[in-house]
């Protein structure tokens, strides 16, 4: 079997089919500036503050996903991140990290190909865990990216996904949400499978606000108002009062995933 590095040497894969490259001294400059962006956003996903909308999802996926790691093997790890030019959730594995490979459409430098999830290239059975976080409701085909992350990892792999169930519509290529019933279907093939909401009704209601508010009031007076008062008061009460609707789901916003292949 071809090991990973030989897999990434093959081709890297843009949108339009056409090769390129993160490191090319002509985007160098450019390229900076988004792998900085990228860090700065990778840790604010991680560990979001409380001005952020979405600081309730954030929190309890960086509690799902670092509950589903600690379940896997304590050995070096072939990862690989499908929209890994952020990767917020890479130091969850420390410890546990072999090699880490990240495709996005987009280059950084920390991007090794720039590819999208419906042609990954890499040979068959190369990674003990897939890490796919928000990024279905963009793609084309999402039972075609699922099919190709179901191909590269080993038998018993791993894959660790989150995406939205309601949210608003916020980009161009923004296509789908998934229920845990889409979930479960999408992901069918695989031998396991572990579906988790993001929180329950109230942190999703005050989560739905606090984006309503972030969005909305953009006059810098009212914005500020927002995101200094707000938000970070929604966010407490989500937080605090979510237990309040435990079990129910009915505007569960985001959900994560385990999956084993």
């Amino acid at each position: 079997m071809p090991k990973v590095e030989e897999a990434v040497a093959v081709t890297t894969v843009s949108c339009s089919g056409a090769e390129a490259s993160a490191t090319s001294k002509t985007l160098r400059p450019s390229l900076e500036k988004q792998t900085a962006f990228a860090k700065a956003e990778g840790v604010e996903r991680l560990h979001p503050t409380l001005r952020n909308p979405d600081y309730l999802v954030l929190t309890e996926r960086r509690k799902l996903l670092a509950a589903w790691i600690e379940t896997l093997p304590k050995e070096p790890l072939q990862v690989l991140d499908i929209g890994g030019r952020i990767q917020p959730y890479r130091p969850l594995l420390e410890g546990r990290l072999g090699t880490y490979f990240a495709v996005d459409p987009l280059a950084t430098q920390l991007v090794n190909a720039v590819a999208v999830g419906e042609q990954l290239p890499f040979a068959a059975a190369c990674f003990d865990l897939v890490i796919c976080t928000q990024v279905l409701c963009y793609v084309a085909n999402p039972f075609q990216v699922v099919q190709e992350i179901h191909r590269v990892l080993k038998p018993g792999g791993t894959l660790l996904l989150s995406s939205p169930a309601i949210f608003p519509k916020h980009a161009e290529q923004d296509r789908w949400r998934f229920f845990p019933s889409g979930l479960q279907l999408l992901l069918q093939e695989f031998s396991h499978l572990e579906v988790a909401a993001e929180g329950n009704s109230v942190a999703a209601i005050c989560r739905m606000v606090a984006i309503s508010l972030d969005q909305y009031l953009t006059d810098g007076l009212l914005h500020r108002l927002a995101s200094s008062l707000l938000i970070p008061l929604l966010n407490r009460i989500g937080q605090r009062f979510d237990r309040l609707s435990r079990g129910d789901t009915r505007f569960t916003t985001n959900y994560s995933a385990f999956a084993r292949r």
